[in-house]
């Protein structure tokens, strides 16, 4: 262990430099101490994210569990995107999957949680790897709720642009911009 005025100067030492391995060596001696939140900060500029986050989520710290999942790794993501969909914050686990390309989650979680912006938003996004069978099921499901306008999008993102075009004549939706361009894309 370090003691006190051992710990003060490697803190200021660490705050000047641009070591990360000083910076993780001092996280974790923070940690050990139970200084767990000046850990988090260390961790963070050792650029050893999903420390900070482990951290972060066991001490229900849901601000900085958000903003240091985002520069980690996709499983750390992942594993964050789990713990706000368990706490209900259902937005910031959608968020979390797409930027882990979790699109099938994401996707999955948006429809349950009936957030009909992130699914749109999450199929503009999807390219030409996506599961196209997830967006032809979630089409599925706005068909049968007659949101024809939602499902469009995702048929025309899906590949299935004859049977989009079929809703857009037989429910007079009319053809916006992005829709118009992208037709005209393939």
């Amino acid at each position: 262990m370090i003691n006190q005025n051992e710990l003060e100067k490697a803190k200021k030492f660490c705050m000047t430099s641009q070591s990360c391995e000083a910076s993780l060596i001092l996280a974790k001696q923070l940690e050990l101490q139970g200084l767990q939140q000046e850990a988090i900060g260390f961790y963070a500029k050792a650029q050893h994210y999903s420390h900070a986050v482990r951290i972060a989520r066991e001490l229900q710290l849901d601000a900085e569990v958000m903003s240091l999942s985002m520069m980690s790794l996709p499983r750390c993501m992942n594993q964050s995107a789990e713990y706000f969909e368990h706490k209900g914050f259902h937005e910031k686990a959608i968020n979390l999957y797409m930027k882990a390309k979790n699109v099938k989650k994401a996707l999955n979680l948006a429809v349950k949680s009936k957030l009909y912006d992130y699914i749109q938003k999450i199929t503009y996004n999807v390219g030409e790897e996506e599961d196209v069978e997830v967006l032809a099921q979630v089409a599925e499901y706005f068909i049968t709720n007659n949101q024809f306008d939602k499902a469009v999008h995702l048929l025309v993102a899906s590949k299935q642009v004859e049977r989009a075009l079929d809703i857009f004549v037989q429910n007079n939706i009319p053809i916006t911009e992005d829709i118009a361009a992208y037709l005209f894309s393939l």
